[in-house]
């Protein structure tokens, strides 16, 4: 094989596997911050009356 040929599939190799880290590291990140967001509205609900406790829960199982 030629080394251009060698050093482009190389790069390209990379790249997929950079492409694939990130998309990875995104979906990772986006669960932890529902995670986390469904975790504080449902502690805050407990504290709250009851009424407007209710409508927090009820607008995050919505989404």
């Amino acid at each position: 094989m030629p080394t251009e040929l060698v050093q482009v599939t190389c790069q390209e190799s990379l790249k997929m596997e950079l492409d694939l880290f990130l998309r990875s590291k995104d979906k990772i990140l986006l669960l932890f911050r529902n995670f986390v967001f469904y975790s504080i509205i449902t502690t805050i609900s407990r504290f709250l009356p009851e009424s407007i406790g209710d409508s927090l829960l009820l607008d995050t199982e919505a989404r």
